[in-house]
C-alpha cells in the first residue's frame, strides 16, 4: 500500500509503504541478515543484474550496499524526459537485530546522474501469520520549479521498487527458508 504525502513547503514527498511476506518475522529477519539473499536479490531485481557492493553483518547489524539498476518504463512521461539511460540507484540499508518478533533499518539511496535522494525507516513486524515491512521514506527531487511536481511520482516508483523487493523476498524464502 502506497500513501504519500507532499511537503507545502516542496522540501521531500513522504510516502507510507506496507509490504507483506507470508513467513514469520524470524525468517524474513534471517533472509534480510544473509549476504545470499541480498545477492540473490541484485542478480533478479533488474536486467541488467545489480550487484551487491558491500556486506557486513558482524556485531548486532547488517549493513548491505546495493547498486540496482532501474529501468524507465515505471516512470511518468514528465521524469522520463528528464532521463537518457535506465537509472542507477545506490542504496545503503542497515538492519538492527529482532527483539519480539520485530527489528528496524535505516535506508538511503541516490540515484547516480540524477538529482533524486531518498531515505527513511523500513520496519519489520509480525502481521498475521507472516510479516509486514512498513517503509516510510522522504523523496527528494532536486529540479528548480520541477521538484515539488515530480516528487510524488518518483514516491509511486519506489513504492514499485519497495513491493517488487518484497515479491523477491517471498520467492527467495520459499526456495530457502
Amino acid at each position: 500500500m502506497h500513501v504519500p504525502h507532499v511537503s507545502i513547503d516542496g522540501m521531500a514527498s513522504h510516502t507510507e509503504i506496507t509490504a507483506n511476506v507470508n513467513y514469520a518475522p524470524e525468517k524474513v529477519h534471517a533472509a534480510l541478515s544473509d549476504n545470499a539473499y541480498w545477492t540473490y536479490l541484485a542478480e533478479n531485481m533488474s536486467t541488467p543484474a545489480g550487484e551487491v557492493l558491500s556486506f557486513n553483518n558482524e556485531g548486532d547489524r547488517t549493513e548491505v550496499e546495493i547498486k540496482q539498476i532501474m529501468s524507465t518504463d515505471s516512470l511518468p512521461d514528465a521524469v522520463k524526459s528528464l532521463i537518457k539511460n535506465a537509472l542507477v540507484v545506490v542504496r545503503k540499508i542497515s538492519w538492527g537485530p529482532l527483539a519480539d518478533d520485530a527489528a528496524e533499518s535505516t535506508v538511503t539511496a541516490e540515484v547516480n546522474g540524477m538529482p533524486v535522494t531518498f531515505g527513511g525507516t523500513q520496519n519489520l513486524r509480525a502481521e498475521g501469520d507472516g510479516s509486514a515491512i512498513v517503509t516510510g521514506a522522504d523523496v527528494t527531487v532536486n529540479v528548480p520549479m520541477m521538484g515539488p511536481v515530480l516528487e510524488p511520482k518518483v514516491a509511486g516508483a519506489v513504492d514499485g521498487l519497495f513491493q517488487r523487493e518484497a515479491g523477491l523476498l517471498q520467492d527467495y524464502l520459499s526456495k530457502n527458508a
